[in-house]
């Protein structure tokens, strides 16, 4: 039998993910502080106790098309995963707790699954976003 050397969620990784959405609700969205791959990172660290995805909260960004363009240069999004050890998945499997990334409008976002919705940064705190079973996702 073949046993996953990857990371697993903390024992009380429930918790500490609702700690984090309790924090985030109503902290608005800000360029390389609390935009859409801090959140990620945040959400992997809260899950996992690591810092998986810390070139995402290290890329400098001051605009969508920045973030995207410093991305890109390392490999893209799912490159950025499957560094940070996240395997993918289909979106209609993400479960609560895994990253999905959603188009919205022009730029993609990354986000939280919560079952049929998703959690991510916006202009007034976190928003829900509906879950789009075509997007990528990424079990943490």
């Amino acid at each position: 039998m073949i046993m996953s050397t990857l990371p697993k969620r903390l024992p009380d990784w429930p918790h500490r993910l609702d700690a984090l959405v309790r924090e985030r609700l109503t902290e608005p969205f800000a360029w390389g502080r609390n935009d859409c791959c801090n959140w990620a990172a945040d959400v992997v660290r809260a899950l996992r106790g690591d810092d998986a995805l810390q070139e995402f909260r290290d890329t400098p960004r001051r605009s969508a098309a920045a973030a995207l363009r410093r991305i890109r240069q390392r490999g893209g999004i799912a490159a950025g995963m499957a560094r940070a050890g996240l395997e993918p998945v289909l979106a209609t499997l993400a479960t609560r707790g895994d990253l999905v990334l959603l188009p919205q409008g022009r730029w993609p976002v990354l986000a939280l699954c919560e079952g049929e919705f998703a959690l991510a940064p916006g202009a007034a705190g976190l928003v829900l976003l509906p879950m789009n079973y075509e997007a990528e996702a990424w079990a943490v």
